[in-house]
C-alpha cells in the first residue's frame, strides 16, 4: 500500500477521490487519538490492568473515536460541500 498512491490511482472519479480522501484524513487523525489514549493510560497506571479495565478503556476508547469520526466526517463534507465538490444542481 506504501508504494500506491490511492488518490491518483482513483483520480478518475469524484466521488472515489472524496471517498479516498475523508478515509485518509480520518486514518490519521484516529490513530493519532489511539496512540495519544493509549499513552495518557500508560502514564496514569502505576500496576498491570486487569483484564476488566482494559476492556472498560477499550471501549470508552472507542465510543470517542466512533463519535470523533462522526463529527468530522460531516465537517468534512460540509466544507467540499462550500468548496463546490458536490454537484447540487440536479434538475429533474
Amino acid at each position: 500500500m506504501e508504494r500506491v498512491n490511492l488518490a491518483r490511482a482513483l483520480g478518475f472519479s469524484r466521488g472515489l477521490l472524496y471517498v479516498v480522501t475523508l478515509a485518509t484524513s480520518q486514518t490519521l487523525t484516529l490513530r493519532r487519538v489511539v496512540d495519544d489514549y493509549r499513552l495518557a493510560l500508560k502514564s496514569r497506571t502505576l500496576v498491570r490492568l486487569g483484564l476488566r479495565d482494559r476492556y472498560r478503556h477499550s471501549a470508552a476508547t472507542a465510543a470517542r473515536l466512533l463519535g470523533k469520526a462522526m463529527h468530522q466526517s460531516g465537517e468534512i463534507a460540509l466544507a467540499m460541500r462550500a468548496r463546490g465538490f458536490f454537484d447540487d444542481n440536479t434538475s429533474g
